[in-house]
C-alpha cells in the first residue's frame, strides 16, 4: 500500500535473464581472436602466393639425362650423361613462368657430349613452403654419336626436342629453394634412331627482382 494515497502498488519482478545470455557476455573474448587469425591466414597465404610473381629465379645443378638408341643391327643402347644442368625463369604471375634451361652432359664410356637448349612455360602452383610445378618445352639437342669402331669418325646430330616435365621444390625462404625436376623428351626429327630420352636432376634455385 502507498502511504500516501492508500493505492495498492504491485512490484514488477524483474526478467530473468535468457539462457544464452552468458554465452552472449563471454563471446567478445573469442570474437578478438578470429580477427588476428583471419589477418593472419590472409597475410601469409598472400606472400606464399605472390613469392614469385615478377621474380627472377636462377638455378644450377647436377644432371643426368638419357637417351636410348637404336643402331643399323637392330640392337639398342641406354646412353647416359652426366654433367649439370642451368634455368633461368621469369615469373609473369603467381602461376605461370616463362624460361629457358641448358644441359650439358658426357656420357661414359663412349666419352661422348650432349646438349639440350629449351624455351620452357612452367605452371606453378606456389601456395606452401613445397611447391610443385609442370612444365613444357621446345628446343634443340646437340649430340655426338657412338662410333662403330675406333676407326670411325665421331658424328654430331642436332635434333628438335619436345619436353613434358614436373619437379617439386622446397622453398622455406623468399630468397632460395632445393629442388628436384625431370622430363620427357620427344625428338620429332630423330624417330628412327632414338627410342626415348629423359632428363632429371637436382636444383638450387636463388630467387631476386
Amino acid at each position: 500500500m502507498c502511504g500516501l494515497c492508500d493505492r495498492p502498488v504491485f512490484a514488477v519482478a524483474p526478467h530473468p535473464p535468457p539462457c544464452y545470455d552468458v554465452g552472449m557476455q563471454e563471446s567478445p573474448r573469442y570474437k578478438g581472436l578470429i580477427a588476428p587469425i583471419v589477418a593472419v591466414l590472409v597475410v601469409g597465404l598472400g606472400q606464399r602466393a605472390s613469392a614469385e610473381a615478377e621474380e627472377w629465379g636462377l638455378s644450377v645443378g647436377p644432371s643426368l639425362v638419357g637417351a636410348s638408341e637404336s643402331f643399323d643391327t637392330g640392337e639398342s643402347e641406354l646412353r647416359l650423361f652426366w654433367g649439370a644442368q642451368g634455368r633461368i625463369r621469369y615469373g609473369r604471375d603467381d602461376f605461370w613462368q616463362l624460361g629457358g634451361s641448358l644441359d650439358v652432359g658426357v656420357s661414359s664410356p663412349h666419352a661422348a657430349t650432349a646438349s639440350t637448349l629449351l624455351a620452357e612455360i612452367h605452371y606453378v602452383i606456389d601456395i606452401l613452403t613445397w611447391v610443385p610445378f609442370v612444365s613444357i618445352g621446345c628446343g634443340a639437342k646437340i649430340r655426338e654419336s657412338v662410333p662403330t669402331s675406333t676407326d670411325a669418325p665421331t658424328e654430331t646430330a642436332l635434333d628438335l626436342v619436345l619436353a613434358f616435365g614436373a619437379g617439386l621444390e622446397y622453398r622455406p625462404s623468399r630468397d632460395y629453394a632445393l629442388g628436384i625436376s625431370g622430363r620427357y623428351e620427344l625428338l620429332p626429327t630423330d624417330v628412327d634412331r632414338t627410342d626415348f630420352a629423359f632428363q632429371t636432376g637436382l636444383n638450387l634455385t636463388l630467387f631476386f627482382e
